[in-house]
């Protein structure tokens, strides 16, 4: 049915996957293989505090419900010698956890209580694997005693103990000390042992307790969550225990049930199954694997037969088998910030992308990759939310470097260890200056640095700068600002150094101081140029523009005629008819308007016409020039005076007094000649 569920929201998971930084490199957390070892104490003193073999009971228990996902169990009785020795076989395969327990349930309890040499027994024992790690559990109701043996004394066996920690800190196999039932003697062995390998010690009084215990040891080794769900003492006949289910993305489920009598007929219900028990002498273990777990399936019943009086445990124990991956830049720009995301993914190989399932987890980096942790210094590490399905925050590099990154991902399950090892690369500045002269007698010359040099990861710039020996110029910095003075005149070079914090960069400067003659060459050209020009303006009369304009166009011939119409003029002065002037008669090729109207001198003098002139010009076309102070139109634009103006047949010129009293309308005509 899981699988069912798969299929119907892949397409879902598939588009969801494509939120995922596609240029990021996923960092896969995948946990190691665990090798679990127990030094079970077999002396005499256990018949007293374990009767019912109720704790060796437990380890089976343990055996049954542990995650077989790549876990492998072993363990080595002792007393005053070695008892049973397995080494750590895999529980995956269902004939070898038959054949643990088997030979768990061969251990007797009799003589003395050597646990130094059952610690050296069951670490020689584990074998030690690359990409493994290694558990040793020591449980024993007491310290070493050896009374009247001659063949090995206490002191040996705590020279042996203290050898065999001194290993396992080295090799990093924690060792985790369980005090058992009425513990005889200080327990400091045991507490010496867990503190010199960084495992801890626990205290079990009551020995069907041991199963919470074990569980606590492998909390940071499996992601699993163990639930009592009920415990108590029954009377006869069948009891039912409802279990509700709330925890998605199981690979596996297991109901322990512990009794302190032998257990009764027992059913489990899971939807429409009913899932097989396998039975010991007081406890039961119902498992649901990946392919049968349905998370429509809410709930699940147990129902057990009981005696009067018969006290029953009950514990869920739900395992979750997902890849954990970091998602994010390998190459991170400096001083920019990028995203990173957190997600599993499932046995497909799938993006989980769920954000009420990311919503119950909580993510924190963790030394050695939290911010401001040592050599991570120059990283801000922001925290993660729930963004398209996923976990995603922001990494910004605040310096270049590696830098080794790891963090947390935990909910009731368990912790999801993540790393990653990303780096950032400086850019270092950049930038040149323009040519640098000066003049002798000129005073200094500054530059705003920044303005020529920059840096692409945007860090601020700092200067510094050192001079030659030549003593031609000298140099300040203030801050950015460069200031160059002469000194006298040669060469001088300098080196400027540019530094974004982390590189350095070089850039070498000649500044060149010019001699007085050579940086005044131009006083003198223009004064000389001066002289000529005034020698030049007092003997050079130069033609009138007239004249120029007339002298280029010589040889071109007026065409068509001119009609002229005088449309104001004074009140009581003589009326003055239309005119024409037939103007391709005129065998020159300039003509003044004051010439054409020299019958009409009082119009003449009051327009100027005097200085107005027509030129003839190639296309049948003539040039109007003047300088006149009346005003002059075409169209709707004014003529200005010193400036040529082409005339084509179908113009017409408006020609107006300054004081308005005259007005000269001339029309530009073609004519059949």
């Amino acid at each position: 049915m899981r699988k069912k569920i798969a299929t119907i929201i892949f397409f879902a998971v598939c588009c969801a996957a494509f939120s995922v930084q596609a240029s990021a490199k996923e960092f896969e957390s995948r946990q190691s293989g665990l090798d679990v070892m127990f030094a079970i104490d077999s002396s005499g003193s256990m018949v007293s505090n374990d009767p019912g073999r109720m704790g060796m009971s437990m380890v089976k228990a343990f055996v049954d419900t542990v995650h077989i996902e790549d876990i492998r169990i072993g363990f080595v009785s002792y007393s005053d010698a070695i008892g049973q020795t397995v080494s750590p076989v895999s529980i995956a395969d269902p004939a070898a956890r038959e054949t643990l327990k088997a030979r768990l349930d061969a251990v007797s309890y009799s003589g003395d209580t050597d646990m130094g040499l059952g610690v050296e027994t069951a670490l020689s024992a584990m074998p030690g694997e690359d990409g493994r790690k290694r558990v040793l559990v020591v449980i024993s109701d007491g310290e070493t005693d050896l009374p009247g043996r001659t063949d090995r004394t206490e002191t040996e066996s705590e020279a042996d103990l203290a050898r065999c920690g001194e290993i396992c800190a080295e090799e990093n196999i924690p060792i985790y000390g369980v005090a058992f039932g009425q513990y005889e003697g200080s327990g400091d062995s045991l507490v010496d042992l867990a503190a010199l390998t960084g495992g801890e010690t626990y205290k079990v009084t009551q020995p069907g307790d041991l199963i919470e215990i074990l569980y606590g040891i492998f909390d940071n080794n499996i992601s699993y969550k163990i639930q009592q769900l009920s415990s108590g003492i029954y009377g006869q006949g069948n009891q039912e225990i409802r279990v509700a289910l709330e925890e998605p993305y199981l690979d596996e489920m297991d109901l322990l049930l512990i009794s302190s009598g032998p257990v009764g007929d027992t059913v489990i219900r899971y939807g429409e199954q009913e899932i097989p028990l396998a039975m010991s002498a007081n406890y039961g273990v119902g498992k649901i694997g990946y392919e049968s777990i349905d998370e429509d399936i809410k709930e699940m019943t147990l129902t057990t037969a009981t005696a009067q009086g018969q006290s029953v445990k009950l514990y869920l124990i739900s395992y979750r088998e997902l890849l954990p991956v970091l998602s994010a830049e390998e190459d991170l720009p400096k001083n920019g910030s990028t995203e990173y995301q957190v997600y599993f993914k499932d046995r497909q190989g799938q993006v989980i992308a769920d954000g009420d399932f990311y919503s119950r987890f909580s993510w924190e980096w963790a030394a050695p990759g939290g911010a401001g942790s040592p050599g991570n210094e120059g990283i801000a590490l922001g925290g993660a939310s729930v963004k398209d399905g996923v976990l995603a925050g922001e990494i910004k590099a605040l310096r270049s470097g590696s830098y080794e990154l790891a963090g947390v991902l935990s909910d009731q399950l368990g912790a999801y260890p993540f790393d990653a090892r990303v780096r950032s690369v400086n850019t270092p500045p950049s930038g040149s200056l323009p040519e640098l002269s000066l003049p002798r007698l000129g005073g200094g010359v500054t530059y705003a640095l920044d303005d020529y040099f920059q840096d692409g990861d945007g860090d601020s710039l700092t200067y510094s700068i050192e001079a030659g020996e030549e003593g031609r110029a000298g140099a300040g910095l203030e801050g950015n600002v460069l200031e160059l003075t002469p000194l006298r005149s040669g060469r001088q070079t300098f080196t400027l150094f540019v530094s974004d914090g982390e590189d350095t960069f070089s850039y070498p400067m000649e500044v060149s101081v010019t001699p007085i003659w050579v940086t005044y060459w131009w006083v003198i050209l223009l004064a000389t140029a001066g002289a000529g020009f005034g020698l030049f303006k007092l003997l050079y009369k130069p033609k009138p523009q007239l004249e120029v304009i007339a002298q280029r166009k010589q040889g071109n011939r007026f065409a068509g005629k001119m009609d002229a119409y005088v449309t104001v003029q004074p009140p009581g002065s003589g009326e003055i008819p239309p005119l024409t002037f037939p103007m391709y008669k005129i065998r020159d090729s300039r003509v003044c308007l004051g010439d054409l109207m020299r019958e009409y001198p009082e119009l003449s003098e009051a327009l100027r016409l005097d200085l107005i002139f027509l030129i003839a010009d190639e296309g049948r076309r003539m040039i109007l020039y003047h300088t006149s102070p009346a005003t002059l139109m075409t169209g709707s634009s004014i003529l200005c005076r010193q400036i040529q103006y082409s005339l084509g047949f179908g113009d017409v010129l408006y020609i107006t007094a300054p004081d308005g009293a005259y007005e000269l309308e001339l029309h530009y005509i073609a004519v059949i000649q």
